[in-house]
C-alpha cells in the first residue's frame, strides 16, 4: 500500500508524524520507526489510525480484517480436470466436455476450468448443496476444498444513491457486469442532459470506490455510486481489495467517463479539463511505411496540427455567459469547428477530394482514403498509399507546462463538430466534381 501511494518508508512516518501532529527527533529514528511498523506491525492505536488515512484506507484493512483478494485456482481447477479426463465413468465430467468437443477447442480442459472455476464462485455466494454436489462429482474436491476461497470473475457489490438515478443495491457477478451497469448509468445522465456541463470525481476509500456526479453545478442533481469487490465465505460477504486486473480494467472505466462527462477528475489527479479555454483539436496522421523509419507493426501517428477555431477570439462576456448557462464545455468546442475546414483541407490535397470520407468515432473523427485510388495518383507505382484510416481530429486540453493531454468530448459535442466539418467538406465535394465536370 505504501508503494502504491508514491511514499518510501521515511515519507510515510513523516506524514503520518505530521497528521497526528507529533513531533520526530531524527530522519534515523523516524525511518526505523516507519521500518518496524512493517516488518512486524508495531504501531500505537493512535497513529493507526493517522496511517490509515494517509494510505487512504481503513484500520480494519490495515489489521487483516479486510484480506486482499482470493487467488484464481483455474490453473489448478485445470490440471484436476485433465488428470480426471481419462476416467468414462464420470458421467458429469465426460456430459461437460463432450458438449465443447463441437467446438474443436485445442484444450477443451482449459474451456471447462473457466467454467467450473465460475461454477465454484457462485456456489461459495449461493452455498447450494446440489451445485457443490455436482462441482464434487466432476472435479473430485471435497466441501472444504469447494469452500477455499477462490476468486474469477468476482463479485462485486454495487450501491447507488442521489436523485440522478434509482436507489440500487446489486451484487454483480464479474467486472464485466460492474462496468455494464456504471456505463448506462454516465450514458443516461449524459443522454439527458448532452450540452450541459458536467463534472464527475472518481475516488478510493480502499476498499471501495466512488463516483460522484453532478450537472452544471448543481447539487441537487447529482447522483453517486459506490462498488466494492467481494469475497463469498460461509459467513457471508467480505469486502477485499481490487487484483491488478481490476485496476487495470478500471482504467477502461476511465475512458468512458471521457464520453459522458465534461469534467473528470480520477483518483486524485486534477481536473481535466482545468479550463476550456485550454482546448483545442489536435489532427493527428496515419504514416505509411516510407514515412516512418521504425517498423514496430503497429501504425505510428504524429501530430501535424493544432486547431483553435475563434476560441480565443470569445468574448469574455459570452464565456461567462455561457457558463452560467452551464454549457461552457460545449460552446467552447462549438468555437473550435470555426474555419476547421480551411484548416484541414490543405492536409488533403495529397489525392482528390472524392476518394477521401469522413467517419464519426466515439472520441475521434477519422478521415479515411478509400482504397479505390488509381494508380496514377499515387506517389510512386511501387509504394502504396497508407488506405484506411489517414488523419484523426481528437479534442486535448493544452498543458501550462507545454504538450497536451485527451480531453473529456461528449457525443452532443463530437457530433457538433462533425456536422459542421461534413457540412463545409460536401459543398467543397460539389465544387470538386463540379470543376472536374466541366473539364
Amino acid at each position: 500500500m505504501r508503494k502504491d501511494e508514491g511514499y518510501s518508508q521515511l515519507a510515510l512516518a513523516k506524514a503520518v508524524y505530521a497528521r497526528a501532529q507529533k513531533s520526530w527527533t531524527s530522519k534515523k529514528s523516524l525511518n526505523t520507526t516507519a521500518q518496524r511498523w512493517e516488518s512486524k506491525g508495531n504501531i500505537s492505536g493512535s497513529l493507526l489510525v493517522h496511517l490509515a488515512a494517509v494510505l487512504k484506507t481503513s484500520v480494519e484493512v490495515l489489521m487483516g480484517r479486510q484480506p486482499v483478494h482470493a487467488p484464481c485456482r483455474r490453473e489448478e481447477i485445470e490440471a484436476l480436470l485433465k488428470s480426471r479426463a481419462a476416467d468414462e465413468s464420470n458421467v458429469l465430467l465426460q456430459g461437460r466436455l463432450s458438449e465443447l468437443r463441437p467446438y474443436q477447442f485445442d484444450n477443451p480442459c482449459k474451456i471447462l476450468a473457466d467454467e467450473v472455476t465460475r461454477d465454484i464462485e457462485v456456489a461459495q455466494l449461493s452455498q447450494s448443496p446440489e451445485a457443490f454436489e455436482q462441482l464434487t462429482a466432476i472435479t473430485g474436491l471435497d466441501m472444504g476444498d469447494l469452500m477455499r476461497p477462490l476468486s474469477h470473475q468476482g463479485l462485486w457489490l454495487l450501491v447507488g444513491s442521489g436523485p440522478g438515478g434509482t436507489a440500487r443495491q446489486e451484487l454483480l457477478h464479474g467486472f464485466n457486469a460492474l462496468q455494464h451497469a456504471i456505463r448506462e448509468e454516465w450514458t443516461a445522465q449524459s443522454q439527458q442532459f448532452p450540452k450541459h456541463d458536467s463534472e464527475i470525481k472518481f475516488t478510493e476509500e480502499k476498499p471501495w470506490f466512488k463516483a460522484s456526479w453532478t450537472q452544471f453545478g448543481r447539487e441537487e442533481l447529482g447522483r453517486t455510486l459506490r462498488f466494492v469487490r467481494c469475497q463469498a465465505t460461509a459467513r457471508g460477504l467480505t469486502w477485499v481489495t481490487p487484483s491488478a486486473v481490476d485496476r487495470w480494467r478500471l482504467d477502461e472505466l476511465r475512458l468512458v467517463s471521457y464520453r459522458n462527462f465534461s469534467t473528470v477528475n480520477w483518483l486524485g489527479a486534477a481536473p481535466v479539463p482545468s479550463s476550456v479555454s485550454r482546448l483545442r483539436l489536435v489532427i493527428t496522421k496515419r504514416l505509411s511505411p516510407s514515412e516512418t523509419a521504425v517498423t514496430t507493426g503497429e501504425p505510428e501517428w504524429e501530430v501535424v496540427g493544432q486547431h483553435a477555431g475563434s476560441l480565443l477570439e470569445m468574448p469574455l462576456m459570452h464565456a461567462a455567459q455561457h457558463a452560467e448557462a452551464g454549457q461552457a464545455h460545449y460552446f467552447s468546442i462549438h468555437a473550435l469547428s470555426r474555419q476547421l475546414w480551411k484548416y484541414l483541407e490543405p492536409h488533403l490535397r495529397e489525392f482528390p477530394l472524392r476518394y477521401w470520407s469522413l467517419r464519426e468515432g466515439q472520441s475521434r473523427i477519422d478521415i479515411l482514403l478509400e482504397p479505390l485510388v488509381p494508380l496514377r495518383h499515387w506517389r510512386s507505382p511501387t509504394e502504396m498509399p497508407q488506405f484506411g484510416v489517414r488523419y484523426s481530429l481528437e479534442l486535448v486540453e493544452l498543458l501550462p507546462e507545454g504538450g497536451c493531454r485527451a480531453a473529456p468530448w461528449k457525443p452532443a459535442a463530437l457530433k457538433l463538430i462533425y456536422s459542421e466539418l461534413e457540412k463545409d467538406w460536401n459543398a467543397a465535394r460539389s465544387v470538386a466534381e463540379a470543376s472536374v465536370s466541366t473539364a
